[in-house]
């Protein structure tokens, strides 16, 4: 996970940096993200959120630049070699959580309906034969493979408990909830706070339980190492829980309007645009089909909200651009 996160931020950063945009506008935004107190105790946390917020947060990025190479047109045209590689990345995003499978409709229609790509028929094909194999395969599991029916069970229940309820209220109390989405204490009742599970990441029955027990090297509270840095970290950690310093933490309310005002205005910005689309896809599909606000789910839109950032700048840097040309 450090070396995936660290690899998309560097790649994401200077590539803006490369394609315009000045370093005093980037330094803020790249120290937002660096010393972000969430981002970085996440990421040293072995839940699956967190790669999964790596990957959509990824194809994002991938779409927004694949869109940028269009506008000025150098069209992407996919290797078969980076093609399989994408596919496998896509597969990764549909599988790691239950609810990435709306991207198996979503990311090929924004892909072919925006002329993203060029990829060779053969991988076209067998890419859409993979999309139609794997959803068939979770909708309708054999019945020899055991727990394969968990999603199929878990996605009729949701869709059972959608069809009680009025659709006009699922729409509001989505619209309701989305402005004080990330804020973990408006939601503590129903979110996970961080320190909850700090004690269970060395707890012997959870190592036992996903199979790590024989290889996570298991340590007593009082064998960790370094003490007294455990103690600063945690002290900066509390810190970050109080305000003002919530705001630039577990609360950056703020994010959660950049991605809507993106999408309002994407005849302007257009890069942002698309990877706002990418990101309110999976929140609004929580909302409406789940309707759990727990924090820990929507850790890839405060993750995202900081890439959000570059990709702004971006964007005005090219919207500078095409005014000056004659």
């Amino acid at each position: 996970q450090i070396i995936l996160l660290s690899s998309l931020i560097a790649g994401t950063f200077f590539f803006t940096f490369r394609a315009g945009v000045k370093l005093r506008w980037l330094v803020p935004c790249y120290g937002l993200l660096l010393l972000s107190v969430p981002v970085g105790l996440y990421n040293v946390t072995l839940w699956k959120d967190v790669t999964f917020a790596i990957l959509v947060v990824f194809w994002a990025l991938v779409s927004s630049f694949f869109n940028f190479a269009k506008e000025w047109g150098k069209a992407v045209r996919l290797s078969r070699s980076r093609a399989v590689a994408l596919l496998l990345l896509f597969i990764a995003l549909l599988i790691f959580r239950h609810n990435g499978m709306i991207y198996l409709f979503v990311m090929p229609l924004l892909f072919f309906g925006l002329g993203l790509v060029r990829v060779p028929r053969m991988v076209f094909v067998g890419g859409c034969i993979a999309g139609v194999g794997l959803f068939y395969l979770v909708m309708f599991p054999p019945a020899g493979i055991k727990g394969a029916s968990y999603f199929h069970d878990l996605s009729l229940s949701y869709l059972q408990q959608v069809e009680r309820e009025s659709p006009v209220k699922r729409v509001i109390h989505a619209a309701r909830s989305y402005p004080r989405l990330l804020d973990i204490n408006k939601n503590q009742e129903e979110s996970d706070f961080w320190h909850y599970y700090l004690g269970d990441r060395y707890a012997y029955s959870f190592l036992r339980e996903v199979g790590w027990y024989d290889a996570f090297e298991y340590m007593l509270p009082d064998e960790r190492p370094f003490p007294k840095l455990r103690t600063w970290a945690m002290q900066i950690y509390e810190i970050s829980l109080e305000y003002p310093w919530l705001y630039f933490s577990w609360y950056p309310f703020w994010l959660l309007y950049l991605f809507l005002l993106s999408i309002l205005f994407y005849r302007w910005l257009p890069l942002s645009a698309i990877f706002s689309t990418v990101i309110l896809v999976q929140v609004f599909a929580l909302l409406l089909f789940v309707g759990t606000v727990n924090w820990r789910y929507y850790y890839f839109v405060l993750l995202g909200g900081y890439f959000l950032l570059p990709i702004w700048l971006l964007d005005l840097h090219n919207l500078k651009m095409r005014k000056a040309e004659p």
